[in-house]
């Protein structure tokens, strides 16, 4: 049985082939084969997470790799690339100076600085889905080739997020308004352009809470 967060990133898969970076046991690639039929290739930089991934899939068709990120790895135009659990910083650092059509990314931080990141590398965002699961809530983002022009709270929001009905869009949007007072309580009053910038967020999260049905 799938988590919540690994069963929304199926759910977004929309090629028949996916490479799946920081595989993590490949319990999404089992899933994947399994059930949609999609060829795998399970990759991970850890030994021991490989040698257990290995356990898990065998008698399965899926391909598992002992692999620095997409180092060595030639992405075919039909395939999806999944990266997921990872900080912002190493995701940006294993797609950089590749050429992926379509990339589905779970990042434990900073999505503003990673929307902003792989959206200047030619890729726009097509879809986002915020899941909430174990009292926590990730944000799973996919990119495909392309541009689009994004403000600063579509950065920092997700501007899929904002302009949909987002399922738990409420729910997250509360948390990040818990999240950003903290943070504004936080800072002295001496840095006042913090602030004015952490009370522009407030006002934006306020005016979209109360636009949701």
């Amino acid at each position: 049985m799938l988590s919540k967060r690994l069963k929304t990133i199926s759910d977004m898969i929309d090629t028949n082939s996916v490479i799946d970076v920081g595989c993590d046991h490949a319990l999404l690639d089992i899933y994947l084969t399994k059930y949609r039929n999609i060829k795998c290739l399970a990759i991970d930089c850890n030994e021991n997470v490989i040698k257990k991934t290995l356990d898990n899939v065998s008698g399965l068709d899926i391909e598992v790799s002992l692999n620095d990120g997409l180092e060595n790895i030639l992405v075919k135009e039909n395939q999806t690339v999944v990266i997921a659990g990872m900080g912002s910083k190493s995701i940006i650092d294993i797609v950089k100076d590749k050429k992926i059509s379509n990339l589905i990314v779970q990042s434990n931080n900073k999505l503003d600085f990673l929307r902003k990141k792989i959206t200047k590398m030619g890729y726009f965002i097509s879809d986002e889905k915020i899941v909430y699961e174990k009292n926590k809530f990730y944000v799973v983002i996919k990119f495909k080739n392309g541009h689009k022009k994004y403000s600063f709270y579509d950065y920092l929001l997700g501007p899929i997020i904002l302009s949909n009905k987002v399922e738990n869009k409420k729910e997250y949007f509360t948390y990040l308004t818990n999240k950003y007072e903290n943070i504004y309580q936080s800072y002295p009053k001496k840095y006042i352009f913090k602030r004015i910038r952490l009370k522009m967020i407030l006002r934006k999260l306020s005016k979209e809470c109360r636009s949701i049905i």
